[in-house]
C-alpha cells in the first residue's frame, strides 16, 4: 500500500502512452476512457482521496486534528518566550476566542471538500469502466466505489461535527451547493456507510491505509454515539450493534501492550488498528510526531537528523491525570529530568544516560532541562572554590530523582561560576534559582517557558530516521475504541450508571498500561461518566478527538476547566464558525450558530 503511495504523483496526475507506432495522435483532453489502463492505475487513482486523508486529519499541524485537540484540555501550544505565538492562532484555540478567518478552519474546511471532489472525480470516472475489460481481479468495481463512498461519508462526518450545516454535493458539476441541515448531512454519512458496507473489503492487512468493511463500521458507531449531539435524538441501540459487528469478525483483538497500536511497522504489528491513515518517511510524511513535542534539545540528545520544534505539549494538570504506575504515563511522556538517550527498551521506555543531562536553550540555558509543570527550586551555597547544591524543592520530583541533574550542576566549571557569581550579586550566602515557575499559576499561553509541561512519545520514534516524517500510520480507530463506544453507549441506555459488561470493556484495554500488581480494576461503583470522560483522556490523548468527546459529554464549554481556559457556557461553541470567506464566495451557504456570536477579526 505504501509503494502505491509513491506512483501517486505520477500516476494520478500525468499520463503516458507507450507503443511501437510512430504515428502521432494528438490528446486534447485526458478522461477516463484513455487514463486508465490496467489495475495499477486504477488502484493508485484511487489512493489520491486516501492521501488527502493523510494530509487532512493525521499529524501535527494538521489542521483537523488542531481543530479537535488544541482546542480541548489535553495538549497546547503555549508561546514560549519570542517562540510559538504563530499570530496568536494557538491561544485563540486554547481559549476558545477564534475568529470566522481562522486559517484552522479555512484550511480544514477546504481540506475536507477537496477530499469529497477527489471521490466524486473518481466515482465519475468508474461509471464509465469495465473493470473486468481492464484486467482488474484483485478488487471489484463495487468495492472500490464502496471504499469512495465510505471515505467520502468520513470526510462528511467530520464536517458535520466541526460546523453543523455543510454542503452535500455528490457531483463535480454542481455550483455553489446550498447547506443542508446537520440532521440531514447526518442521515446521508449514516446511508453512504449502511449502503456501501456489504461490498467492502473484510481483510485487514491490504485494507490499512484505505478502508475495510470494519472500518466503515468504526465510523458509524461513533456518528451513532454522536448521534444525539448531530440530530438531538439517541441512537445507541444502532451503536452498540455497529460494535458487535466488528467484535463478530474476529479480525481484531486487543494488543497485549499499549503501545504496539503506535509502533514503527503498526500496518503489520498490531491487532488492534482497524483503520488508519497511511503514512511514509517520504511519500507521506504527515506523522511528525515527536518533531512538534520534542524540545530542541532532544534533537542532539536523542541523535535525531532533523530539528525539533518544542512546539505542541501537554497541557499543564494533564499528565497528573494518570496514576504513578500507569505506563501510559511515566513511559508514554517525558517528564522531569532530560537526559541523552542511548537507546528504546523492549517496553518502550528509554534507556538514558544520566550521567549527561540535557541543556536548556532560553530561560534556562546552559542548566539541565527538566519538564514540568510546577515549580523547581535549587538553593545553591558556596563550598570551597565549588557549588554545594543545599536543597530541593518540588512537590512531584524527589531529590533521589532529581540527584543526577545537581550532580551535573555541582560539577560544571560553567555553572559553578555563573552560581558563584549569582551569589555574591545576592549578598554572598546562597542563591534561590527557580528552574520553572510555577506554571499552574503565574504561567499561561502567552507566557509558557521552554520546559513547560510533559511531552507525548506515544508514536515510537525511530533513531535511524532522516527525516521527521515517521513511518508509523496514523492511528484512525482501534479496537480500544470500539471497546469504549460500546461500554459508554451501555451506560448511558443505563441511566449514565456502569454494569459490570461496561467495567469488564474498559477494564480489558486499562489492564495492560499496569505494572504487575498495580492495577486496580474499575467497578460499577467507581466507574461514574466523569471518571470515564477521564479514562478516556488518557487511553486516547492526542489522537485527533478528543473535542468531540467533550461535546457529547457536555463539557467542552461548561462545568470543566482545564489549564488557562474557563468554560465560558456559551453552546454555539460546540461548533467552529463556517470560514466567512467560503460565506462570501458562495451564496448558498447558511452561517451556523457560532457565526452569529463570532467577529471576522
Amino acid at each position: 500500500m505504501k509503494r502505491i503511495i509513491s506512483i501517486i504523483m505520477t500516476a494520478c496526475l500525468f499520463v503516458t502512452w507507450s507503443c511501437t507506432d510512430l504515428d502521432e495522435t494528438i490528446y486534447r483532453e485526458i478522461i477516463a476512457e484513455n487514463y486508465y489502463q490496467n489495475e495499477d492505475e486504477i488502484r493508485a487513482a484511487m489512493m489520491r482521496p486516501f492521501v488527502q486523508n493523510t494530509q487532512s486529519i493525521s499529524g501535527f499541524l494538521k489542521n483537523v486534528w488542531i481543530l479537535q485537540e488544541l482546542s480541548a484540555d489535553i495538549v497546547c501550544f503555549p508561546q514560549k518566550g519570542p517562540h510559538g505565538y504563530d499570530g496568536g492562532d494557538w491561544i485563540r484555540f486554547h481559549r476558545r476566542e477564534y475568529t470566522t478567518d481562522e486559517r484552522r478552519c479555512y484550511n480544514s474546511w477546504d481540506q475536507l471538500y477537496a477530499g469529497i471532489g477527489y471521490v466524486n472525480s473518481l466515482l465519475a470516472d468508474f461509471e464509465k469502466l469495465d473493470f473486468a475489460a481492464l484486467g482488474v481481479t484483485s478488487f471489484t468495481k463495487e468495492q472500490s466505489v464502496a471504499e469512495l463512498r465510505s471515505l467520502r461519508a468520513y470526510f462528511y462526518w467530520i464536517l458535520l461535527d466541526l460546523f453543523g450545516n455543510v454542503p452535500i454535493t455528490t457531483t463535480i458539476t454542481e455550483n455553489s451547493p446550498a447547506s443542508k441541515p446537520r440532521s440531514e448531512v447526518f442521515a446521508f454519512v449514516e446511508q453512504e456507510l449502511t449502503e456501501s458496507i456489504p461490498y467492502l473489503s473484510e481483510d485487514v492487512v491490504k485494507s490499512q491505509g484505505r478502508i475495510s468493511k470494519w472500518g466503515a463500521y468504526a465510523i458509524l458507531a461513533y456518528l451513532y454515539l454522536n448521534a444525539e449531539v448531530y440530530t438531538g435524538t439517541p441512537q445507541l441501540t444502532k451503536c452498540i450493534a455497529a460494535c458487535d459487528a466488528i467484535n463478530a469478525s474476529g479480525k481484531f483483538s486487543i494488543d497485549t501492550e499499549w503501545y504496539t497500536p503506535f509502533c514503527k511497522a503498526n500496518e503489520t504489528a498490531s491487532r488492534e488498528n482497524i483503520f488508519t491513515a497511511a503514512c511514509d518517511p517520504i511519500y507521506a510524511p504527515d506523522n511528525t510526531w515527536f518533531q512538534r513535542f520534542g524540545h530542541y534539545s532532544h534533537q542532539g540528545g536523542f541523535g535525531f537528523k532533523y530539528a525539533t520544534w518544542n512546539s505542541t505539549v501537554t497541557t499543564p494538570g494533564f499528565y497528573s491525570k494518570f496514576d504513578p504506575t500507569d505506563k501510559r504515563g511515566y513511559v508514554g511522556h517525558l517528564y522531569g529530568p532530560q537526559y541523552k538517550v542511548n537507546k528504546y527498551n523492549p517496553d518502550h521506555s528509554f534507556d538514558f544516560d544520566k550521567s549527561k543531562p540535557l541543556l536548556g536553550t532560553e530561560e534556562f540555558k546552559g542548566f539541565p532541562l527538566i519538564m514540568a509543570e510546577r515549580e523547581v527550586i535549587l538553593k545553591a551555597v558556596t563550598d570551597g572554590p565549588g557549588i554545594k547544591v543545599e536543597s530541593v524543592s518540588h512537590p512531584e520530583f524527589t531529590e533521589e530523582d532529581l540527584a543526577p541533574v545537581f550532580t551535573f550542576i555541582e560539577t560544571d566549571p560553567t555553572l559553578i561560576a555563573t552560581l558563584q557569581n549569582l551569589i555574591s550579586i545576592n549578598g554572598g550566602v546562597e542563591y534561590e534559582f527557580k528552574l520553572s515557575e510555577d506554571y499552574l499559576g503565574e504561567r499561561n499561553m502567552d507566557r509558557g517557558a521552554e520546559n513547560i509541561g510533559a511531552r507525548s512519545v506515544k508514536y515510537e520514534i525511530d533513531f535511524d530516521a532522516t527525516t521527521a516524517g515517521l513511518t508509523n500510520d496514523w492511528v484512525i480507530f482501534r479496537l480500544s475504541r470500539i471497546n469504549f463506544i460500546k461500554a459508554e453507549a451501555l451506560m448511558r441506555q443505563n441511566g449514565n450508571v456502569a454494569t459490570d459488561e461496561v467495567c469488564d470493556l474498559i477494564n480489558a484495554v486499562k489492564e495492560r498500561s499496569y505494572d504487575e500488581g498495580t492495577f486496580i480494576p474499575y467497578t460499577p461503583a467507581t466507574l461514574t461518566m466523569d471518571e470515564l470522560l477521564l479514562e478516556m483522556g488518557r487511553e486516547f490523548a492526542y489522537e485527533g478527538w478528543r473535542r468531540v468527546d467533550l461535546v457529547r459529554f457536555d463539557k467542552f464549554v461548561k462545568d470543566y476547566e482545564w489549564w488557562d481556559y474557563t468554560p465560558n457556557g456559551k453552546e454555539y461553541d460546540n461548533i467552529f464558525p463556517i470560514p466567512h470567506r467560503r460565506l462570501n464566495n458562495n451564496p448558498n451557504l447558511t452561517p451556523n450558530e457560532a457565526n452569529a456570536h463570532r467577529s471576522a477579526t
